[in-house]
């Protein structure tokens, strides 16, 4: 099966289960093939995250009361896997997902963010970028940020550094 179907069956499959009838804590969205490349990857990382991002947005629609940002919905940061090549290891929890989990990756709270940004009428999206140490390229090592109407965020980092400021892109 050619990968961009696998990712259209993957994106239809998330938006039925980001729905507000969603299994709570449970990933919505999974790759399931193996890349050899890692800039293919990443790319097929962040359609992905962009696909929760607009499931999380309908969530967020049915649900106006949901904390506007992951800042202020009281989760804690955890490292992703290095996938190495093996998109399956790495998951997208959606809004739900993540409000009960209480912790989550840079991917899941850009994906978050970038749903809200998206319910209430902005444009946003999920942009990953290559990790770089000392100036060199991590294989298959990303960092998740939004594109949004206040330009880049950076929910990860925002929720490592809370209780130095108000966080949510302000």
């Amino acid at each position: 099966m050619p990968a961009p179907l696998i990712l259209a069956i993957a994106a239809l499959g998330g938006y039925f289960l980001g729905s507000s009838r969603a299994t709570v804590g449970r990933p919505s969205m999974q790759l399931g093939y193996p890349m050899e490349d890692s800039e293919s990857m990443r790319k097929a990382l962040e359609r992905y995250a962009n696909a929760m991002a607009a499931n999380n947005a309908d969530w967020f629609r049915a649900n106006p009361d949901a904390p506007d940002c992951v800042t202020r919905a009281g989760v804690g940061y955890i490292a992703p896997p290095n996938c190495k090549g093996n998109p399956s290891c790495q998951a997208v929890r959606d809004a739900p997902g993540l409000l009960s989990a209480k912790v989550g990756t840079c991917i899941d709270f850009a994906a978050y963010d970038a749903g809200h940004h998206l319910a209430a009428g902005s444009n946003a999206r999920v942009v990953l970028y290559h990790v770089e140490v000392d100036g060199v390229v991590q294989e298959f090592q990303y960092h998740a940020v939004v594109q949004g109407p206040q330009g880049v965020e950076d929910p990860a980092a925002e929720v490592q550094a809370k209780a130095g400021g108000c966080g949510c892109g302000e």
